[in-house]
């Protein structure tokens, strides 16, 4: 019996060793190599919500202009750092146009999303890198997408041209648990990211 007692412990702690081992890797692939954009509204009044939604046409309206092709993330996140100005001008522009005096600010940095479902993609909490713009007291909600791989972009006209710009970033394995929804194997990378976040 004791025997079969240890046997059986031994299974299962080499199970579930498998199974972190696996979720670890799949939350480092996809907070490693996705770059995501997040502006914060001062309120959730319709007005504030509205100019929110006016900033983030205007950025990604000029960005996509300018055909953004990157080899990889660190490219990605060192262009959006070196365009900030740029950022902070369509910003500060566009609440001038709308006669707002908010105050804003505009930083890349990691920052903690939740668990976000798109139309054929899911991504689970975790701490992204992302270009981050926070709108007056920026209490209200939020709005929050993905500029790398660039699933932002206005001429995307396919389901198919998003998919396959997620597949050629991701590995094999985070793109079939993002787009298949597997849900226990989804649910595991979430604890995973909460106990990073706890560490």
């Amino acid at each position: 019996m004791k025997k079969i007692f240890t046997l059986f412990l031994i299974l299962f702690l080499c199970c579930t060793s498998s199974i972190f081992t696996y979720a670890q890797k799949i939350s480092d692939d996809l907070t490693d190599n996705i770059f995501r954009i997040h502006i914060i509204a001062n309120s959730d009044s319709k007005e504030d919500q509205e100019l929110k939604l006016i900033i983030r046409d205007n950025i990604l309206k000029y960005f996509n202009t300018q055909q953004l092709v990157f080899n990889n993330i660190d490219e990605c996140i060192a262009y959006y750092s070196n365009n900030i100005d740029i950022v902070n001008q369509i910003v500060q522009s566009t609440l001038y146009e709308y006669n707002s005096n908010y105050k804003f600010t505009t930083e890349i940095c990691k920052s903690y999303f939740p668990t976000k479902n798109y139309d054929f993609f899911s991504l689970p909490t975790g701490t992204y890198n992302c270009l981050k713009i926070k709108i007056g007291d920026a209490v209200g909600q939020n709005w929050w997408c993905v500029l790398y791989p660039n699933l932002c972009i206005t001429d995307i006209s396919t389901t198919d041209d998003s998919k396959k710009l997620l597949e050629n970033t991701v590995c094999s394995e985070s793109y079939e648990l993002i787009t298949n929804n597997i849900s226990y194997k989804f649910k595991i990378v979430e604890y995973i990211e909460l106990l990073k976040s706890v560490i």
